[in-house]
């Protein structure tokens, strides 16, 4: 017992040792290289939205539905420092300081795993997408998926981690919403191998994590509704396919559109 508390310790020390490193270099990285069109672009949706701007009215681009995870904190970020003077440079911070809780969670929930949660964090950590560091859809995006992953395989049977695990999932689809066909094939999937084999435990598990799934589908809905309306969505969609740099078919948007 005690030479496995000493692993632990040694673990641990380990594990701060490499996220003092990782923060170190970070913010030395930080301030270096040029955040180009998509950095300062996936902040603007957010700012816009601070000042009456409303998703699928005033914007079209189909990464949107993120900046909803990223709207509490700019507008946090505004209201303590009203003016965008080095807002990229502070969002690049942020992003170091919400990464690093990640990892935290993540290290906290794979801690009795051994050392190989350490390695496993410090990767997540050390990876950025397209080397841009700051909250974009495609790294909020891995942040939930690596939280959603981490939830689902360290459930320990519990209900409300499935439930947890559901609302990280939900995040994901706000950052790239075509995984939303991919939750609907599987759960359906998973749905009728769960009744043919009358495993209902299981089909409570399912249940919890879709019900995580809903929870943030709920405001984002009620935002949509009240502030846009179905018709104006459905009028955003068909130009957000329209788009020449995301092409797609259009035609069932369109009839959809002239049937409103």
């Amino acid at each position: 017992m005690e030479n496995v508390k000493k692993q632990k310790y040694t673990q641990d020390i380990i594990m701060l040792f490499g996220m003092v490193l990782v923060l170190v270099l970070s913010f030395w990285k930080s301030k270096y290289g040029l955040g180009g069109g998509d950095e300062a672009f996936d902040l603007t949706i957010a700012y816009r939205m601070c000042h009456g701007d409303k998703l699928f009215l005033h914007e079209w681009h189909v990464s949107q539905l993120s900046s909803f995870l990223l709207f509490p904190i700019m507008k946090l970020y505004l209201l303590l420092f009203n003016s965008t003077d080095a807002i990229i440079l502070h969002f690049r911070y942020i992003y170091i300081f919400v990464n690093l809780l990640v990892g935290c969670v993540a290290y906290f929930r794979l801690r009795k795993h051994g050392i190989g949660a350490v390695f496993a964090v410090i990767l997540y950590l050390l990876y950025v997408p397209y080397n841009i560091m700051n909250l974009s859809y495609d790294n909020m995006g891995l942040m939930c998926n690596f939280l959603c992953t981490i939830f689902l395989i360290t459930s320990d049977e519990k209900y409300k981690i499935y439930l947890i695990a559901g609302i990280f999932y939900a995040g994901m689809v706000l950052c790239q919403p075509p995984l939303i066909f991919v939750f609907a094939v599987v759960f359906f999937v998973g749905l009728i191998f769960i009744l043919v084999r009358r495993q209902y435990k299981t089909l409570r598990k399912l249940g919890a994590f879709l019900a995580g799934c809903v929870i943030p589908a709920i405001p984002v809905l009620a935002y949509l509704l009240i502030n846009v309306g179905i018709k104006n969505i459905v009028i955003s969609l068909v130009g957000m396919m329209s788009d020449p740099e995301h092409s797609a078919t259009t035609n069932v948007l369109v009839i959809i559109y002239k049937t409103l």
